[in-house]
């Protein structure tokens, strides 16, 4: 919707839709009246707060309507709602079934991170773990999350250090790991991107 986010008059409402001023004069005032918009003193229209939430949650069933294959065998029921509450963020997003592609998309993450990184999984994906080293190095804030009955793959621990840093060091380049009882959705991502996202 061309208010989402802007305050428009009328003339600029009826350009953006390639309109003519009496049909949008009259969607703008049927909009209104359901109280989804609101004229201001300056004749501009806005969005009214239940509009924002009602797109808000549109965007969120856009998102799983759009991928509704991926969702007829597997749920987001055990994401907390609050995380729930905003999938339609990742409506922008690409579906991919191919782990190597995805895998790919996350050492770019990685390798590209500035500020922070996160991930959420069942299982530790070693491949980038010399990657998420480097960007502790680089200053970029590692996160994880893991369940608590995690077994690390053999030789983790070791691809954490270099043979020419001291233990203090190497521990300053080790990710913020919590674990959790549970771990219901595998999510990849930084500042600038969401690399990866999956359910059970």
């Amino acid at each position: 919707m061309e208010l989402n986010g802007n305050k428009l008059k009328l003339s600029h409402i009826t350009k953006r839709l390639a309109s003519t001023v009496p049909e949008t004069s009259r969607n703008l005032s049927r909009l209104s009246e359901a109280g989804l918009i609101r004229r201001s003193a300056d004749a501009s229209f806005s969005l009214t707060p239940l509009e924002e939430e009602s797109l808000r949650l549109l965007s969120g069933y856009e998102f799983i309507s759009r991928n509704s294959g991926y969702f007829m065998n597997h749920t987001i029921s055990g994401l907390p709602y609050e995380f729930a509450y905003r999938i339609g963020e990742l409506v922008n997003c690409t579906f991919t079934n191919d782990v190597m592609t995805t895998f790919h998309q996350v050492q770019d993450m990685v390798d590209e991170a500035e500020e922070y990184l996160l991930f959420i999984s069942e299982q530790i994906l070693t491949s980038i773990i010399h990657s998420q080293s480097e960007a502790a190095r680089r200053g970029v804030a590692v996160r994880a999350f893991f369940p608590s009955n995690i077994t690390p793959p053999p030789g983790s621990k070791k691809m954490f250090a270099r043979e020419d840093e001291t233990l203090e060091k190497a521990k300053a380049t080790r990710p913020e790991v919590k674990f959790l009882d549970r771990v219901d959705v595998c999510l990849c991502m930084s500042e600038k991107e969401v690399a990866g996202a999956a359910s059970p």
